[in-house]
């Protein structure tokens, strides 16, 4: 896998996890929770999360 294909899965998994964390909130038609919706799932390369995934990869941690 190259580097844009590793990028991409490691986007997705990290924005299934914040969708996963965000959908059990209550109040979900809220202006409170919309926003973090927004911040949280806004696009963006997600280079940090690739960074995490790819050091926990280095030393053997299943994600």
């Amino acid at each position: 896998m190259d580097f844009p294909q590793q990028l991409e899965a490691c986007v997705k998994q990290a924005n299934q996890a914040l969708s996963r964390f965000i959908a059990p909130l209550p109040f979900q038609n809220t202006p409170v929770v919309e926003t973090m919706q927004y911040g949280a799932l806004l696009g963006g390369k997600r280079l940090r999360p690739f960074l995490v995934y790819a050091t926990g990869h280095m030393f053997g941690v299943s994600t």
